[in-house]
């Protein structure tokens, strides 16, 4: 499997991704999650309406906070001007300097003449007294509203700089540190600093509240930013381990991208996912709860009655072990692949390793661990694994596309040993990995 087989300096500098490499990596993660999770989100979505230029990736999700926050900009301190609904009266400290005047004020200075004498020795900053100012109650539904907009806002930016960063997209990174600034301004124009922010109402709240707020004129600017905002498929990146450390471990967003971009292939194939249980839709988007080092599963059905499970990092345990899941067990150690397909007891296994392999010979070590899959994992004493092969992105010249053993051939174009290694780059057409998908799922040997 991956973890520490990786070496620290397989990161996408290593293997030359581009920003638009990076970018079109994330947009793809969120397209098949969007298509695997259908049936959460209730959508029908055909693989004919995945292409990349409908596809929304995080940088693109930049762009709409930056759009949503210059409309809330220029909303926000417009719509604080008017009367308010719900006023309280509060009586507080002020100075003379941010007094609002009136009969009060001019009462209290003529009765208190220590305060004038304080006026008059060191001005309005330093001479103070108590009035008595109107403050919004903090039930009034459309402050609520737009606290809880601008938090969110700040927050979603919060989650995406890890992102920006992994991307090396300068100008995205310096776009959301202006967003978090100027979300975190505007909520300290009064009375919107006096509001508590309710972060356990999520987006359950803002969505009800936008209901509760249909009509008035002064309302649309604030109710358009927010349709923008709710607009489009999103990921939930707040809890995601994958996203929140992917500057730390890069190679577990190719990893991640690989198996999602296998699944794509089998959807492009004629095959139809049957729901996926590391996917659910939360509050805040649809979150894919892929967890490193444990297995999850997604099952695919072809007319008439054919049947393909992909498991992300499927677990064969030791022959030391009892036997696990339907009887797959490991002649040696433990084993767990990245992902691999499984079909009526036929297995194809695959590594994702976020090398280049443009040195000679650069991929034997990894080449080895896939023989030792396919010598290995057994059921009932038989060999079950008819194909292993590591999935890599190589360089940016595009020069070696497939190690084969042996060397493939147009007759024999992935070698006859059923193990290698074959590309898959974000961006480029999977030109070695579908005709691979055929021709296991055909039940001929991947070799």
């Amino acid at each position: 499997m991956s973890g520490n087989s990786h070496a620290v300096s397989t990161d996408f500098e290593a293997v030359g991704f581009t920003l638009q490499e990076r970018t079109t990596l994330f947009a793809e993660i969120e397209q098949v999650c969007l298509l695997l999770g259908a049936s959460e989100l209730s959508i029908a979505v055909s693989s004919a309406q995945l292409k990349m230029t409908e596809a929304i990736s995080p940088l693109e999700r930049i762009r709409v906070l930056e759009s949503v926050t210059a409309l809330l900009t220029a909303a926000v301190p417009r719509y604080l001007q008017r009367p308010l609904s719900h006023l309280v009266q509060e009586e507080v400290v002020i100075s003379l300097a941010k007094s609002q005047g009136g009969r009060d004020t001019m009462r209290r200075l003529a009765r208190s003449p220590a305060l004038t004498s304080v006026y008059e020795q060191n001005g309005l900053q330093r001479a103070s007294l108590r009035e008595a100012v109107n403050r919004a109650h903090p039930q009034e539904v459309p402050l609520q509203f737009i606290v809880q907009f601008l938090e969110d806002i700040a927050r979603s930016a919060s989650r995406l700089q890890p992102i920006a960063l992994l991307c090396n997209a300068h100008e995205e990174l310096d776009c959301l540190t202006r967003v978090v600034r100027a979300c975190r301004d505007l909520r300290q124009v009064p009375p919107l600093g006096a509001i508590p922010f309710l972060p356990m109402r999520g987006w359950d709240a803002l969505r009800g509240a936008l209901l509760a707020l249909r009509g008035g004129v002064e309302l649309q600017p604030l109710l358009q930013a927010c349709e923008i905002y709710c607009s489009g498929f999103q990921s939930d990146f707040s809890e995601s381990p994958l996203f929140l450390e992917s500057g730390q471990y890069p190679w577990r967003l190719y990893e991640v991208w690989a198996f999602l971009r296998t699944a794509k292939g089998l959807v492009e194939l004629g095959w139809k996912p049957q729901g996926a249980p590391f996917l659910r839709l939360s509050v805040c988007g649809l979150r894919l709860e892929l967890a490193h080092g444990q297995e999850s599963v997604v099952h695919f059905r072809r007319d008439p009655g054919e049947t393909v499970a992909l498991w992300y990092q499927p677990y064969f345990r030791s022959a030391n072990q009892a036997r696990g899941r339907a009887g797959y067990y490991s002649q040696t150690h433990a084993m767990q692949p990245d992902f691999g397909l499984e079909s009526e007891g036929r297995w194809l296994l695959f590594d994702a390793k976020c090398k280049p392999y443009t040195e000679p010979r650069a991929e034997q070590d990894d080449i080895n661990k896939m023989h030792t899959y396919r010598d290995a994992i057994m059921k009932e004493g038989q060999s079950v694994v008819e194909g292993a092969w590591c999935l890599f992105p190589g360089g940016s010249d595009g020069k070696v596309n497939i190690h084969a053993y042996p060397s493939s051939t147009l007759e024999q174009p992935f070698g006859r040993a059923g193990i290698g290694a074959i590309k898959l780059r974000p961006g480029e057409r999977a030109q070695r990995l579908e005709p691979l998908l055929t021709h296991w799922l055909s039940g001929k040997k991947s070799g």
